[in-house]
C-alpha cells in the first residue's frame, strides 16, 4: 500500500515522539468513529430492507414518512432499493478506511516497540469493536475460541454483507421483470442499485488485501 510506504518514509526521515504520539492518538480516535459509523450503516441497511420487505410483500397500501403519506407503493418499490444499496457501498468504503487505519496504527505501534507485535498485545490498544473482539477470541480462546470466532464472523458477514447484497440484487432484477425495462425510473433505480452492490463487494475485496509488512 502506498500509504504504508509513506508511513515508512516518515519513520525514516526523523524521530519525533511527540508528533508520533499525537498522530497515533488521532488515528485511534478516527478508528473509533469509523467503527461507530460502520455499525450504524449495518443497522440502517437491515432496517431499510426489513421495511422494504414488509411494505412490498406485507400488503400495505400506504407509507408514512415523517408525517408525509405516500399511497403509491409501486413508486416506492421501483426506487427504494437505491437507498440500502448506497448504504451498502458506503459501509464497504468505511470498512476499507477502518482496515487501513488499523494497519497504519499497528505498523506505527510495532515500529516503535516490536515486542508488542511479537506478543500481539498491540491489538489491545485499538478501539473496542466486534471485529477486534473476534480476533482476540480467535487468538486467545484456543480451539473452541477459533471455532466460535469463525462461526460468528461467517454469520455476521452473511447477515450484513452477503444477505443484504443478495436480497437487493434479487429484488432489483425482479423489479425489472415486473415493471419492464421500458419503465425508465425502475430501470435507472434498479441498475444503480445493482452497480452499487457490485462496487461494495469490490471495495470489501480490496479491503481484505490491505496488510502491512512489519
Amino acid at each position: 500500500m502506498n500509504v504504508l510506504n509513506r508511513v515508512r518514509e516518515v519513520l525514516a526521515a526523523e524521530s519525533d515522539d511527540a508528533q508520533l504520539d499525537r498522530f497515533l492518538s488521532e488515528i485511534r480516535d478516527s478508528l473509533a468513529a469509523s467503527n461507530r459509523l460502520f455499525l450504524g450503516y449495518a443497522a440502517l441497511i437491515a432496517g431499510s430492507l426489513v421495511t422494504y420487505h414488509l411494505l412490498v410483500y406485507g400488503g400495505s397500501t400506504a407509507i408514512s414518512f415523517s408525517g408525509v403519506q405516500l399511497t403509491n407503493i409501486s413508486l416506492f418499490r421501483r426506487v427504494f432499493l437505491i437507498f440500502p444499496a448506497a448504504l451498502l457501498a458506503a459501509m464497504a468504503c468505511v470498512g476499507y478506511l477502518r482496515r487501513l487505519q488499523r494497519e497504519v496504527f499497528d505498523f506505527l505501534t510495532i515500529s516503535r516497540y516490536r515486542i508488542l507485535g511479537k506478543t500481539g498485545l498491540h491489538e489491545l490498544r485499538l478501539p473496542a469493536d466486534h471485529i477486534l473482539g473476534v480476533f482476540v477470541l480467535r487468538a486467545e480462546g484456543g480451539v473452541v475460541g477459533k471455532i466460535v470466532s469463525n462461526i460468528i464472523m461467517i454469520l455476521f458477514i452473511t447477515a450484513f454483507v452477503i444477505g443484504p447484497t443478495t436480497y437487493i440484487l434479487t429484488e432489483a432484477i425482479k423489479n425489472l421483470r415486473v415493471f419492464g425495462v421500458n419503465d425508465v425510473l425502475c430501470l435507472v433505480a434498479s441498475a444503480a442499485a445493482i452497480v452499487l452492490c457490485i462496487c461494495g463487494l469490490l471495495v470489501a475485496a480490496l479491503a481484505g488485501r490491505i496488510k502491512a509488512e512489519y
